[in-house]
């Protein structure tokens, strides 16, 4: 039987490698007694069929037979690194770089949308009718990191502790989709005390990943 000590986990596989990994040497040093057992899926798991204690679920309202508690917003800032962002000053330069897109386009047009581009303004069209395209956004980030060109990605999913950035935020604007990220539980099964120490990391976790980011730069 599995031991009393572990918690399942199930989660994007975006959150769990930008947003989870960076931050869980952190639970390992702070809570050795608890063994993490993470499952990175796309798929809306059902967590009492499937024995998981915590889901991550981003979404703007969840079923009833969840309890849950809220993380942060889904927001997106464009990132790159600190070269390519030194020939980027305001929008317009947008449209002679490589937009890292996530699946489709629409992304990126939401974004400009949201930074104040004009419904048919060239420079944004142009910008967002070219770049590369990626099955999930962690490969996006990647890319970035490799200095291919601009992904879109949520603040705090950049990575911690770095003594000097390697992705950097070239424009200040922001794009909230209107979801938030949550932490979901059964309603009808009891949290174990080894997934109620996970889950009050995590809140405060995500409490001091807002107060980081809750500047306009995430450089």
């Amino acid at each position: 039987p599995r031991s009393r000590a572990c918690v399942r986990v199930t989660a994007p596989p975006t959150w769990v490698a930008l947003w989870l990994m960076p931050r869980l040497p952190m639970f390992a040093r702070d809570a050795p007694q608890v063994q993490v057992e993470v499952d990175a899926s796309f798929d809306v798991i059902d967590l009492e069929a499937q024995g998981f204690d915590v889901g991550i679920r981003y979404a703007q309202s969840l079923p009833t037979h969840f309890k849950s508690v809220p993380l942060f917003e889904q927001t997106y800032v464009p990132v790159c690194t600190p070269e390519l962002a030194q020939r980027i000053r305001r929008l317009a330069d947008l449209a002679g770089q490589r937009l890292l897109h996530e699946t489709d386009s629409s992304r990126w047009a939401a974004w400009m949308a949201a930074a104040g581009a004009n419904q048919g303004d060239p420079a944004a069209d142009r910008a967002v009718a070219k770049g590369l395209y990626f099955s999930h956004g962690t490969l996006a980030v990647n890319a970035a990191l490799s200095g291919m060109g601009i992904a879109l990605t949520e603040p705090s999913f950049l990575a911690q502790g770095e003594p000097k950035p390697k992705l950097v935020q070239p424009l200040p604007f922001r794009w909230s989709t209107g979801n938030r990220y949550h932490a979901v539980w059964s309603s009808r099964t009891p949290l174990s005390p080894a997934a109620r120490v996970f889950l009050d990391w995590l809140k405060v976790q995500a409490l001091s990943a807002r107060q980081q980011f809750a500047g306009d730069s995430c450089a």
